[in-house]
């Protein structure tokens, strides 16, 4: 319970966010949760710190810290923490990691490595759908959890062939758990919900969607799979976001190759298919050996800490 309280505590004081939590945390020793003690913890702990904080500001977010916990409590909703001995490692590794997670649903889609994040556009063609589910379904007959954003489009697509597969599939929001954005997947929340999938924040409960938050929504859904697969994107696509902290997490990078690469709607697959890294998954064959480099990321994934690997495979499959 006190490591909730705290860690809701920290993030309810002003100009205290994860980046300073987490420098927080690397010198934790805390005795009590006594404001005065936590004041004394922040105030020793950061270096020439010009943080103005006093006790009348912990005691009220040590209330609002109390308040969330209570309403989870009321709502079904779950929280881990960075200090939670169950925090997933692959979200503990990567830059910026988050502090703190919120879920509902089944734990073991955010803790279970064997997922795949299937991305892309919002206003995706026919023929990106088709793709999409066809993906989805393979991947789904091959027991991946199957990560996407719960945005509309490709996400929506990935979510909904997964529930249709009889699939676990992960949402990862960018809002609070209580406000789903966007509001008109309420209802795929639920089929998520209801076919033994999860929802996942990494906000307040009842907080709203910012600018902000898609971008760092993208690199929790990188971290928590072993690949990012790119359907269809424009170039200035926020899927973008996702493929770049993937470079950055170490993981696998697929892209469709489309028969018409001309269109601007796929500018950003036709920039990754540059990238003699990315491994491409066409329309000639099959995506056995794109299964393949996944099993070898997985053990890698699950003989932490990282390993850098570079691949340079071209995958494909029939539609």
């Amino acid at each position: 319970m006190y490591k909730k309280e705290l860690i809701l505590t920290l993030l309810n004081l002003n100009k205290i966010g994860r980046k300073t939590i987490n420098k927080l945390i690397n010198n934790f020793v805390l005795v009590s949760m006594d404001s005065q003690c936590i004041l004394n913890f922040i105030l020793e702990n950061i270096q020439k710190t010009k943080l103005n904080i006093t006790i009348e500001d912990i005691i009220i977010a040590k209330n609002k810290s109390l308040n969330i916990i209570e309403y989870c409590e009321n709502n079904n909703i779950e929280i881990i923490t960075i200090l939670d001995n169950d925090f997933p490692t692959k979200l503990k590794i990567i830059p910026d990691n988050p502090v703190i997670i919120f879920y509902k649903g089944n734990k073991s889609c955010i803790t279970q490595n064997k997922s795949v994040a299937i991305i892309g556009t919002r206003s995706p063609t026919l023929e990106g759908k088709i793709i999409t589910r066809k993906l989805t379904q393979f991947f789904s007959e091959n027991s991946y959890i199957i990560v996407s954003g719960l945005a509309h489009g490709i996400d929506y697509n990935a979510h909904i062939s997964a529930i249709r597969h009889n699939n676990k599939t992960l949402a990862v929001l960018p809002s609070g758990i209580s406000n789903i954005y966007p509001s008109d997947h309420k209802l795929l929340c639920d089929e998520i919900l209801y076919n033994d999938g999860c929802i996942m924040s990494e906000y307040l409960p009842y907080e709203t969607s910012y600018k902000k938050h898609f971008i760092e929504r993208d690199r929790l859904q990188s971290a928590l799979s072993l690949g990012v697969i790119v359907v269809e994107c424009s170039i200035n696509s926020g899927t973008m976001h996702t493929v770049n902290f993937a470079k950055e997490q170490n993981k696998l990078i697929c892209c469709f190759k489309h028969k018409n690469m001309k269109e601007e709607f796929r500018s950003g697959n036709k920039k990754l298919l540059e990238n003699k890294n990315t491994i491409i998954i066409d329309n000639n064959y099959n995506l056995n050996l794109l299964n393949i480099s996944l099993n070898e990321k997985l053990l890698e994934t699950n003989d932490l800490p990282d390993k850098k690997l570079l691949f340079n495979k071209q995958i494909s499959f029939n539609i």
